[in-house]
């Protein structure tokens, strides 16, 4: 049976942390980022946020994560959800610097034949500008497949590992500038937490951004001197 765990974060030293570390979102072309659709205006009132909030946050503790991983071909084990604050990404579309989102990680059991269509050796050929869209890299080390997307004002990014024995690691969303050339880092949204993989665990961390932006997700493989990048996928989303 998968496990249910909700938690809350609510701003302060942890707050104030995650918003050092992120910069300003990037622009489009030199246009200001657009609130996404749903989502309020710049002009909403603290309230109207506010309200927001606890729908999206209610929304995601009603949905049955169980039957969307079962569309998927794979077995939810467990779902954390969390809520956080960004502030920088908040200010950045007009809202209270303390609003309230969820955050949700994912373990699944996948059927590997779900990704091996995607799998391949050598480097994968990364693009001259990020492409719009949900995308995934099914040639990162490993071997493993990882995707960002964009569900609602969620963007999701996933890794799927299909090696042999384990290995451990965290999933790091970041914002990038668009006419990115190949899948860079840039400004980081949300860090996974450090995890264990086996053959056909895959999972996934969501957190709710409020603006259109190219978005690019990496794995990033637990070594004795650090960390590795495995492997990146992006998308304008």
């Amino acid at each position: 049976m998968a496990h249910l765990r909700l938690r809350s974060v609510l701003a302060g030293a942890a707050g104030l942390a995650l918003a050092a570390a992120l910069s300003a979102p990037a622009e489009a072309d030199g246009a200001p980022a657009e609130n996404i659709d749903g989502v309020p205006t710049a002009e909403a009132s603290d309230a109207q946020w506010y309200a927001w909030s606890e729908q999206v946050r209610a929304q995601a503790r009603a949905t049955d994560w169980a039957a969307d991983a079962a569309a998927r071909g794979c077995t939810l084990v467990r779902v954390t959800i969390t809520d956080v604050t960004m502030p920088q990404v908040s200010a950045a579309a007009g809202a209270p610097e303390d609003l309230l989102t969820p955050q949700v990680e994912r373990e699944e059991q996948c059927d590997q034949t779900q990704t091996l269509s995607m799998s391949g050796s050598g480097d994968a050929i990364l693009p001259l500008s990020v492409p719009a869209g949900s995308q995934c890299n099914g040639y990162t080390r490993g071997p493993g497949t990882i995707c960002v997307s964009r569900s609602g004002s969620s963007v999701v990014a996933s890794f799927a590992y299909r090696g042999s024995g384990s290995v451990s690691g965290f999933i790091r969303i970041y914002q990038v500038p668009p006419g990115s050339n190949g899948c860079p880092t840039g400004s980081t949204i949300r860090t996974g937490p450090v995890q264990g993989y086996t053959a056909g665990v895959q999972r996934s961390v969501s957190v709710t951004v409020l603006q259109n932006a190219a978005f690019s997700a990496h794995f990033w493989r637990s070594t004795a001197w650090g960390h590795t990048d495995w492997g990146a996928a992006c998308g304008v989303l």
